[in-house]
């Protein structure tokens, strides 16, 4: 017997129901996590987003469209059949918006409304958001769904801080898995998904700090060179 979940309508902080169950009523287009555990990232097939665009912005944020065209949701939140896109933004960047332009289509028995992707900072216990571009439609089918970029902090949701291994993390996933370990819907072409991060508190990484000590060390001998330049005394006639 299918029962009903009692969830708060429009954007806002929505935790993961203990068991799963399918109901009329669907979760929000935008809600956080709270109290989940992934397992670690090698338990996943990850794999590098495709960047179709890439713009810098005049605020100092920057806009990336991501191509997720032939991508395909199988499972339930962590499962080991998801795919997991990889995204770098920098250690210490924060993903700040979130745009959508997708192509969904369900298979089998599966909802439109069930088809979602989970962002997170690192693929550990953390914050994250989800994105459920189908909510509201509780029945099977194709549908085209689009979105212009929303500020995270415009709707209560905080930004995602990217951690140490400087990776945004998406995991494509189910909130109700119809069939395990079988897919559950395509994200058919064209589909898209924007996203906005602000990466000015991004700290460089291993393969950055190198260059920076390079630079300092050519930087100390240039300086060195313009004091041993003013202190030369000019020759005796």
């Amino acid at each position: 017997m299918k029962r009903p979940l009692i969830l708060a309508a429009g954007l806002a902080l929505a935790a993961i129901p203990a068991a799963q169950s399918k109901s009329a009523v669907s979760l929000p287009v935008l809600s956080g996590r709270a109290g989940v555990t992934a397992p670690p990232s090698t338990s996943f097939s990850t794999v590098p987003a495709k960047i179709a665009t890439q713009t810098q912005n005049s605020s100092g944020d920057t806009t990336l469209v991501l191509d997720i065209s032939g991508t395909q949701s199988w499972d339930a939140l962590n499962d080991p059949s998801n795919t997991v896109l990889t995204v770098p933004l920098g250690a210490g960047a924060a993903m700040t918006g979130i745009g959508w332009d997708v192509n969904l289509a369900t298979v089998g028995g599966s909802w439109l409304s069930e088809a979602r992707f989970y962002f997170d900072g690192s693929d550990q216990d953390l914050s994250g958001l989800f994105l459920t571009p189908g909510a509201g439609n509780s029945f099977s089918g194709a549908m085209h769904f689009a979105n212009p970029v929303i500020d995270l902090t415009d709707v209560g949701i905080p930004d995602i801080p990217i951690l140490a291994d400087g990776n945004l993390y998406i995991q494509l996933n189910e909130s109700f898995d119809d069939v395990n370990d079988a897919v559950d819907a395509d994200w058919n072409g064209p589909s898209t998904l924007t996203i906005v991060y602000d990466p000015a508190s991004a700290v460089p990484t291993v393969g950055q700090w190198g260059l920076i000590g390079l630079g300092v060390v050519l930087l100390g001998g240039v300086v060195v060179m313009s004091l041993r330049r003013g202190t030369t005394r000019p020759a005796m006639r």
